[in-house]
C-alpha cells in the first residue's frame, strides 16, 4: 500500500505534505496563543517550501504516461483472431485473396492499421508509466496536495499580517516597521498611549524616534539627547537606502516659531518633527495643555498616533503632569516618558518598558 502510494505521489509530493503540515501544525499553535516572529518566520517559510514543492510534484505527475499495455495487448489479439477467422473464410470459400507487393505473408490490407498499432510497442523504459487506476489517483493526490498546500500558505499569510497589523502600534512587540500609520490601522492595533521607559540611552532613544518616523508618524522631543542634524530621519530605511526624510524643526531656531500651537500641528497633521530643548519645556507645557484641551473637548483625534516623548526634568506641578497625560490619551497621541521616575505616584495606567527588552524585540 505504501508503496503504491509513493508510485503515485512521488517523493516530490511526500516531502511538500510534511511542509505544509508542519506549517499548520505551526499555525495551530499560533492561534491558541499569542504568536512570536521566530514561529511565525518558520511556519511561512515551511508553508512557502510547501507550496513550491507541490508545483514541482504537479510537474512530476504531469510527465507520467498512461500505460496502454492492455490495450496493445487486446489489440494484437485481435489482430490475430481477425487474422485466423480471414484465413478460415478462404480455406472454405477456396477463394484466392489478392496481395499487395509489400504485404508480408499471412497479412491483408486491413490488418495494416492493426500491425502499425502494435509495432509501436510499449512506451521507452525512461517515460514513467501508471496502469489507469494509479494514474487516475495519482491526479487526484497531486490536485489535493496543491490545492491544501495553497491554502495553508493563505492561512499563514492571514495570521502573519494579523499579528503585524496587531503589534504595529504597540512601542516594544512591533517589527519591521513601514510607514503605513493611518486611522484605518486603529482597528487592528491598540497600542498603549501612555509609556514609560526609564534609563533609555541616547543610542535607544534614537531607534525608537527613527521606528517613530518609518512607521510613517511624527514625534514632539522634549529634551537634549537629540540632534536631527547629525543624521536625518527618514520614513523609508533598509540598510544603507534612506529615501523621504521627514523634517525636523527645532522650537525658536532656524525659521521655527517657538509657538505651541504650531508645535502641536506640525506634529498633530503630520507636517514635521519637532524638538524642544529642555530650557524651553516649561514654557511648552501651559499652553501645549491649552491647545489639547481644546481638541479633546471637540473629542478630535489625531489620525497617526504622533508621539510626545518627553527627555526633560518632570513639571513640578504634578496636577500638570497628570493632566498631559490624560489629554494625550483622549486625542490619541502618545506619551513616552523617559526619565527615572513618574512624577505621578499612580503608574497602573502607563506602559512601563524596559529598555533591555526593546533591544531583544
Amino acid at each position: 500500500m505504501m508503496a503504491q502510494f509513493i508510485t503515485c505521489f512521488g517523493w516530490w509530493g511526500v516531502l511538500s505534505a510534511l511542509a505544509w503540515l508542519a506549517a499548520a501544525v505551526a499555525c495551530a499553535a499560533c492561534l491558541r496563543q499569542a504568536p512570536r516572529r521566530r514561529r511565525l518566520v518558520w511556519a511561512l517559510g515551511l508553508a512557502a517550501a510547501g507550496f513550491l514543492l507541490a508545483k514541482a510534484q504537479t510537474a512530476w505527475e504531469t510527465a507520467i504516461v498512461l500505460d496502454r499495455s492492455d490495450e496493445l495487448r487486446a489489440v494484437r489479439e485481435a489482430q490475430q483472431d481477425l487474422q485466423m477467422r480471414e484465413e478460415r473464410a478462404r480455406i472454405e470459400q477456396g477463394e484466392n485473396v489478392m496481395r499487395f507487393a509489400e504485404d508480408a505473408p499471412g497479412e491483408s490490407a486491413g490488418g495494416v492499421i492493426l500491425r502499425a498499432a502494435v509495432d509501436a510497442g510499449p512506451a521507452a523504459p525512461t517515460v514513467r508509466t501508471l496502469r489507469l487506476d494509479a494514474y487516475r489517483l495519482a491526479g487526484r493526490l497531486s490536485r489535493a496536495n496543491r490545492l491544501l498546500a495553497g491554502l495553508v500558505l493563505l492561512a499563514v499569510l492571514g495570521i502573519a499580517i494579523g499579528d503585524y497589523l496587531r503589534r504595529f502600534h504597540h512601542p516594544v512587540n512591533g517589527y519591521l516597521p513601514l510607514p503605513i500609520a493611518g486611522t484605518w490601522l486603529t482597528h487592528f492595533s491598540h497600542g498603549p498611549p501612555l509609556v514609560s521607559w526609564p534609563g533609555a540611552s541616547e543610542a535607544q532613544l534614537r531607534a525608537f524616534l527613527e521606528d517613530v518616523a518609518r512607521r510613517g508618524q511624527t514625534f514632539l522631543y522634549v529634551g537634549d539627547r537629540f540632534d536631527p542634524k547629525r543624521l536625518a530621519v527618514h520614513r523609508i530605511q533598509w540598510g544603507r537606502l534612506r529615501v523621504w526624510p521627514l523634517p525636523v524643526l527645532t522650537w525658536g531656531r532656524g525659521g521655527a516659531p517657538a509657538d505651541a500651537e504650531f508645535t502641536l500641528d506640525a506634529v498633530w497633521f503630520d507636517r514635521y518633527a519637532m524638538t524642544v530643548p529642555s530650557a524651553e519645556a516649561g514654557a511648552l507645557l501651559p499652553p501645549l495643555l491649552k491647545h489639547l484641551a481644546g481638541r479633546a473637548a471637540v473629542q478630535a483625534c489625531a489620525a497617526r498616533l504622533p508621539h510626545l516623548v518627553w527627555d526633560a526634568d518632570a513639571p513640578a506641578d504634578a496636577a500638570s503632569w497628570r493632566r498631559l497625560a490624560s489629554l494625550c490619551a483622549r486625542t490619541g497621541m502618545r506619551l513616552v516618558v523617559v526619565a527615572a521616575r513618574l512624577p505621578d505616584e499612580r503608574t497602573g495606567a502607563f506602559l512601563i518598558m524596559n529598555p533591555e527588552e526593546k533591544e531583544q524585540q
